[in-house]
């Protein structure tokens, strides 16, 4: 029965809790893995970098660690025993923040920042839409709150630029 089970980890989560140390030209990468529906950590859970083959295996507490990780983007594959593996694609290891608020990698008509990252903001965090191609662009405030990089308060700001005439996301470090 529990084979049979999505593979519920939350890619938000998941990918709000990547903290990257830059070290040259590699990035250590971390985090937790929780599970989608309770918020719990999930442990044993597998993580495998699919282009380079570096892996790790989350702790009793959901953690996992991946050093010396070259820039770039990658596909991750997540799984467990209960659950079916999660794969997922252009996950960015390093800094790739160039427009903070260009949330869907887009450069439009309307300039970097325009209402189609505010609906793709939407999707990844309110409908289980993909993670920003560059999750340091999703921070639109530039704050790591308690969520992570990515929530709700991202949102707003993006609104209350596009539509209140509120400050332009700051500039990426």
């Amino acid at each position: 029965m529990f084979k049979k089970r999505l593979f519920r980890i939350s890619v938000f989560c998941l990918l709000l809790l990547f903290i990257f140390y830059k070290q040259g030209v590699t990035a250590d990468v971390y985090g937790i893995v929780k599970d989608s529906v309770t918020g719990l950590p999930l442990a044993g859970v597998s993580l495998v970098i699919l282009e380079t083959g570096d892996s790790t295996v989350t702790n009793a507490s959901g953690e996992y660690f991946l050093p010396n990780i070259p820039d770039g983007f990658y596909t991750f594959m997540v799984g467990q025993n209960e659950y079916e593996p999660k794969i997922m694609l252009n996950v960015s290891v390093g800094s790739c923040c160039l427009n903070r608020g260009n949330v869907d990698g887009v450069i439009g008509s309307a300039g970097p920042v325009d209402v189609s990252d505010l609906t793709y903001l939407v999707a990844f965090l309110f409908q289980g839409g993909y993670a920003p191609p560059c999750i340091e662009e999703g921070n639109v405030d530039g704050v790591i709150g308690g969520a992570g990089l990515v929530d709700v308060a991202d949102l707003t700001y993006l609104v209350a630029f596009l539509f209140q005439g509120g400050t332009p996301p700051p500039a990426c470090i």
